[in-house]
């Protein structure tokens, strides 16, 4: 876990390419984690770029890191917010 919040850190402390970061999975929903701005206007306060991605499809999102180490994520598709533990995502390592 500690490993986790240490990529995320360190993938927006800036002069980093645009990759995904962290990645969570459960009942055929994928959820991707970037290091990139979030593209939604109507956010404010989740600043990085989220994916959802089930049955073929893809949508846009954002998220955030709250301090009990949670991801908030907010989506475009339904306009809902999710809220998970951090433990949910395995870092990705672009080498």
């Amino acid at each position: 876990m500690r490993l986790l919040i240490a990529l995320l850190l360190i993938s927006f402390a800036g002069g980093l390419h645009a990759a995904v970061v962290a990645v969570g999975e459960s009942d055929g929903v994928k959820i991707s984690l970037t290091n990139e701005p979030c593209k939604l206007e109507v956010v404010a306060n989740l600043p990085f770029r989220a994916t959802w991605e089930e049955k073929g499809k893809s949508y846009e999102g954002c998220y955030g890191i709250s301090p009990l180490r949670l991801v908030m994520a907010y989506f475009s598709t339904d306009k809902t917010v999710a809220v998970m533990p951090i433990q949910m995502f395995k870092p990705v390592t672009n080498t």
